[in-house]
């Protein structure tokens, strides 16, 4: 009888993959009946029928639509996946956008997870109560650890409308020099953002006009069609020649929504 189970389900589940690469619409639907997807020490499962746009099984981790968990614990630790948002992009404040319960025997276990906005912050709720607050770097990934164990639901929960990262100055990293009077600057770009504010000083985190080099409170599409542009995650914005720098210089950016005062 075990054995016919288990036969059942590896069926259901090759009907399932099937269905992610001939459907119209891709999708995998995984119902209750004890699947298990496992990757090195690492067991997941899930505790209702969940609709996943697609599954990812690597040897070192394992991914439920654009959310790939790279979880580093000594021991063997069984994942239940409890909730995934279906769009973390279009997701709004205090929205839930992942679940899961955790279990292990014991040890410092650290969950790296992508699929996130990049650049904005998440609280980590774990059995209930707030447990830590992440922000997502620039590849959309937020991690945390936690060392007390039994079985446990995180929750993560986003709590704000997002932080701009700046990424660099024509591949450079902030603070350098550059030799470009008119450079190309990026940052990650926040999808409640219509206008940027870009600042460029002469001295580290001094902001005040006596240093700065430039100071644009207009920047977008709109504004700057020529020198503006953007994807889903980043915007890249080169500086016009009427802000153009002295070459050479060390400069130091940041990068603000724009507030109209």
């Amino acid at each position: 009888m075990l054995l016919k189970k288990q036969v059942i389900s590896i069926l259901l589940f090759i009907i399932l993959v099937l269905v992610t690469f001939i459907g119209n619409t891709p999708a995998v639907i995984i119902a209750p009946i004890d699947i298990v997807f496992q990757t090195e020490n690492e067991n997941y499962t899930t505790n209702e029928s969940m609709d996943f746009s697609q599954i990812v099984i690597s040897d070192t981790y394992l991914q439920f639509n654009d959310s790939a968990f790279h979880i580093d614990s000594s021991n063997y630790i069984n994942i239940n996946i409890e909730y995934i948002n279906e769009d973390f992009e279009a997701a709004q404040q205090n929205d839930k956008v992942l679940g899961f319960y955790a279990d292990t025997a014991s040890g410092n276990v650290f969950f790296n997870i992508s699929g996130f906005k990049i650049g904005m912050d998440y609280s980590v709720y774990k059995a209930g109560a707030l447990y830590d607050s992440v922000t997502a770097n620039a590849s959309g990934f937020v991690t945390f650890n936690s060392t007390d164990w039994s079985e446990k639901l995180f929750e993560l929960y986003q709590t704000q409308q997002g932080t701009i990262q700046f990424v660099d100055i024509n591949g450079n990293d902030n603070g350098s020099t550059i030799y470009d009077s008119t450079p190309v600057f990026n940052w990650t770009r926040i999808s409640s953002t219509t206008q940027y504010h870009l600042q460029i000083s002469n001295t580290s985190g001094v902001w005040t006009d006596a240093v700065l080099a430039v100071n644009l409170s207009d920047i977008n599409q709109l504004f700057y069609p020529t020198y503006y542009s953007e994807n889903a995650t980043q915007v890249s914005f080169i500086l016009p020649p009427a802000n153009a720098l002295s070459a050479g210089g060390l400069y130091y950016c940041r990068v603000r929504p724009y507030v109209e005062s």
